[in-house]
């Protein structure tokens, strides 16, 4: 209440309330221009911004300068007063430089209140230097709590002014303006408050001192450059919203013809911005789409959904085109539209770059062209009729000539096929026959051999005991009896399709073991590349290990003709589509001619054996529902590959 008290005081008892009056209308006045000179500078180019923030920091500062000198002049403490001329030009530097900086930060920044801070501090500086101006026969005592309430009212309140500014209307202009003034008036009378002059005639005033005529003088001009730079401000403020408001009454009229121009012609547009990721269609393209408008770009949903089912696997690929900024090439496409019309549309599109060549802006148009692709459609029909006429009478007159080739080539293509159906005939006859006489053969066969291989065995025991070296030729005979029970087997397992006894095995496990069954010759090495663990496949393990033996050993007789240093035999497995067995070799491998004849039954290239150990592997592998190839030319080794069907349970590691 003292703080209040003191304040009327101030302003009623020790102030000329007309002057005071004067310079509250002063500085309404400098502080309403210096919001639309702010405002101007937020509208203008950033090439422009600093001369308008320049006229408004000229105007705020040079207003605070005349509103506190004006209060000056009205003050009346009862003792001549002057100022010092120095301190009074540089309060107005100093208001006018603190305050273009506090707006550029405002503006620039985008700190509107540490900008309005900065601005309030202006004015708080501007003040007590003019105060430090102040040339009196008196000891002037300062009331800290009042100076300090003084700085607290102009740095919040000129924050407060600027932070409205971040929406510049007509209304907010006006707060901000008054905002402004509350906090010079405020700062100045709280500060004028916070004096108390004690007379001493000992103090001499200094040469250099600016009596109030001068002052008013200087008040006076600096009042006449506010109002001319308002003025100023206010007549282009005034031109520039005229020149919007023709520009924005010439761009509704423009819009209002494109509009027009787009529904006769059928013919929408759409504006992507690629930088913000914003699209804006135009009424007509609605239209076009049968999509009703709401306020807002449709989703992608909402456009698919009229899409032609057939068409949306395009449509995406032009819609990913043009949110890439790629100028795609001219597209039809249909749509259906909710009331159940269906419409060809046809798109064309754009695109702008920017001084880099990078793309800003995606503008496509959309054309309803149903009217002239359903008339080219029946053009197309009434052509293909002409044409289907023209060929069904030239097609009439050769038909009876077409005809007898026909019946010719029919009954040439059904006697090659009943001679082929022969042939196979045939063949499965001397096959069924050649099996049985390879079983009775056999039978006889087995019998004579396992006596001689007994007899062989006594024959080794007797010239033992006599003591008679008669190793060699006893080896010779068991290979030869070896070898001619090798060739009844393969004759067995080829002529006789035997039952399959399949069950899940871990192919890799087995095959492992298999592998480990095999002898080789020295110098030849067997790698295995396992690629299936716990992997299980379906197999007759008798006759699928007959598979994996024939193939290593044909690897082993090729590599008899392979350089010693590399004589490699690798069996890999892998999983694909099914299980892949590798079996391949790095020998000489095969010619074209031979590699077409290695599975007919008794082809064969070595000097020994039946020919039918590639036949019977064949046998097998179909047998067991898979498929073998074989990959060979000459220099590059051979690769045989066979593809199983995989087990039920081969995803379980047993």
């Amino acid at each position: 209440m003292a703080m209040l008290k003191t304040l009327y005081t101030c302003v009623i008892l020790q102030h000329d309330l007309r002057l005071v009056v004067l310079a509250a209308a002063l500085c309404l006045f400098a502080c309403f221009a210096t919001v639309n000179l702010f405002v101007r500078a937020q509208a203008s180019k950033p090439d422009r911004q600093m001369r308008w923030l320049s006229a408004a920091a000229a105007v705020f500062g040079a207003g605070v300068w005349a509103t506190h000198f004006v209060a000056e002049l009205a003050y009346r403490p009862g003792l001549p007063i002057g100022y010092d001329v120095y301190l009074t030009a540089l309060s107005i530097v100093i208001a006018m430089v603190m305050a273009w900086f506090g707006m550029t930060l405002a503006l620039r920044q985008d700190s509107y209140a540490l900008g309005g801070a900065v601005v309030g501090a202006a004015v708080c500086g501007m003040h007590y230097v003019g105060m430090a101006a102040v040339r009196v026969s008196a000891v002037i005592h300062w009331d800290a709590a009042f100076v300090l309430v003084s700085l607290v009212i102009a740095g919040a309140v000129a924050s407060a002014a600027m932070r409205v500014l971040r929406r510049p209307c007509l209304y907010q202009r006006s707060r901000a303006a008054g905002l402004l003034v509350l906090a010079i008036v405020g700062l100045h009378f709280t500060a004028m408050a916070a004096v108390t002059l004690e007379f001493d005639p000992t103090i001499a005033t200094s040469s250099a001192v600016l009596d109030p005529t001068l002052l008013a003088i200087a008040v006076a001009a600096v009042t006449v450059l506010i109002i001319t730079l308002g003025l100023s401000g206010a007549v282009v403020d005034h031109h520039m919203a005229l020149q919007a408001a023709r520009e924005s009454e010439r761009l509704r009229r423009s819009q209002e013809h494109l509009a027009r121009a787009q529904r006769v012609t059928r013919t929408g547009s759409i504006e992507r911005d690629l930088v913000r990721g914003v699209a804006e269609w135009s009424d007509e393209t609605y239209r076009l789409f049968g999509i009703t408008p709401h306020g807002g770009e449709p989703t992608p949903e909402e456009v698919l959904a009229v899409v032609h089912p057939d068409e949306r696997e395009r449509f995406l690929g032009f819609v990913a085109d043009a949110g890439r900024g790629v100028t795609a090439a001219p597209l039809d496409f249909r749509i259906v539209r909710p009331d159940g019309a269906l419409r060809w549309l046809h798109r064309e599109a754009d695109v702008d770059c920017d001084a880099s060549g990078r793309p800003v802006r995606w503008i496509g148009t959309f054309t309803d062209v149903t009217e002239a692709f359903e008339a080219e459609l029946r053009q197309r029909a009434l052509e293909e009729a002409l044409r289907a006429a023209k060929e069904d009478a030239e097609a009439a007159a050769a038909a009876v000539q077409a005809a007898n080739t026909e019946l010719e080539r029919r009954v040439e293509a059904r006697t090659a096929e009943l001679r082929a159906a022969q042939a196979e005939l045939v063949k499965a006859e001397r096959l069924s026959a050649l099996g049985q006489l390879t079983a009775a053969v056999a039978h006889e066969l087995n019998n004579p051999l396992g006596t001689i291989r007994n007899s062989i065995v006594a024959v080794r025991d007797l010239a033992n005991t006599a003591g008679a070296d008669v190793e060699r030729p006893i080896l010779r005979m068991q290979r030869s009896v070896d070898r001619c029970r090798q060739i009844i087997t393969e004759l067995l397992d080829f002529t006789l399709a035997r039952e399959l006894k399949c069950k899940p095995v871990r192919l890799d496990d087995w095959l492992g073991e298999v592998l480990d069954d095999q002898i080789l010759p020295t110098g030849i090495t067997l790698e295995r590349r396992f690629g299936a663990p716990g992997v299980h496949v379906p197999l007759d393990l008798g006759r699928f290990r007959c598979v994996i033996a024939n193939l290593v050993k044909n690897g082993a007789d090729a590599l008899e003709e392979a350089p010693p240093s590399d004589r490699r035999i690798i069996v890999s497995t892998a999983v694909g589509e099914g299980m892949r067995i590798r079996v391949e070799d790095t020998g000489p491998g095969m010619t074209p001619d031979v590699l077409a004849k290695v599975f007919e039954p008794l082809f064969s290239t070595k000097s020994f054996g039946t020919g039918l150990g590639l036949p019977t592997v064949k046998q097998i592998v179909q047998q067991h529902g898979g498929t073998i190839a074989i990959d060979s030319a000459p220099g590059s080794g051979t690769r045989v590959e066979i593809v199983l069907p995989l087990s039920d349970g081969n995803q379980l590691a047993a």
